[in-house]
């Protein structure tokens, strides 16, 4: 998977974040750097995993996010649930490009493989300066 480096704007997240995570979030990245991207929908920027990095990144006011871009629709990503509610694809990107956020921690992505979406995506290592310093 590519990393690319976009404009906050391109992405919509379609859950909300914890508080709590949150701000452990921010500060995990601001001592210790971003280790991961965030993954989404290439057509519609709908973020599929990394929801609390992304409202860190836009805490730490970063102008550029690191992205992984998939095809959503592809048989390779697999949509599950933490909360054992049931969902569809469709019903994510238009949750996501409505703003009619799901509770954080709700949807969960796999690749085909079985493995999470989180234990796929490539490393950055980015520390927040570098982060600040993307254009």
């Amino acid at each position: 998977m590519r990393v690319e480096y976009v404009v906050p704007s391109r992405l919509k997240p379609h859950e909300r974040v914890d508080q709590q995570k949150l701000a452990a979030m921010a500060k995990g990245i601001t001592t210790e750097g971003l280790q991961l991207p965030v993954l989404a929908d290439r057509s519609t920027g709908v973020i599929l995993d990394g929801h609390h990095r992304f409202a860190a990144l836009l805490i730490l006011k970063a102008r550029r996010i690191p992205v992984c871009f998939v095809e959503y629709h592809s048989e390779d990503i697999l949509l599950d649930s933490w909360s054992g509610q049931t969902f569809t694809k469709d019903e994510v990107l238009r949750r996501g490009l409505a703003g009619e956020l799901l509770p954080p921690k709700t949807t969960k992505h796999l690749f085909r493989s079985g493995h999470h979406i989180a234990e796929e995506l490539p490393q950055v290592n980015l520390t927040v300066a570098k982060l600040l310093e993307l254009r």
